[in-house]
């Protein structure tokens, strides 16, 4: 539970990362910016919350039954 909060927690700070690094134009005229860190992090808070939700749930009635 622990892994995969910390994967979620990893791809929070990939979007933080993103929005402090921001976006330039360089002297060509092109638009230069970290676009590779939205995919990356949206993958970790998926899995990484995702993950630890399904877990959670599976646990929370596992004991029940």
């Amino acid at each position: 539970m622990k892994l995969l909060l910390s994967i979620g927690i990893v791809g929070i700070a990939g979007l933080i990362a993103f929005q402090m690094i921001g976006a330039t134009i360089d002297e060509n005229g092109i638009l230069q910016e970290p676009f590779a860190l939205l995919p990356i992090s949206m993958t970790l808070i998926g899995i990484g919350f995702g993950g630890a939700l399904i877990r959670y749930l599976l646990q929370r009635y596992s004991q029940n039954s």
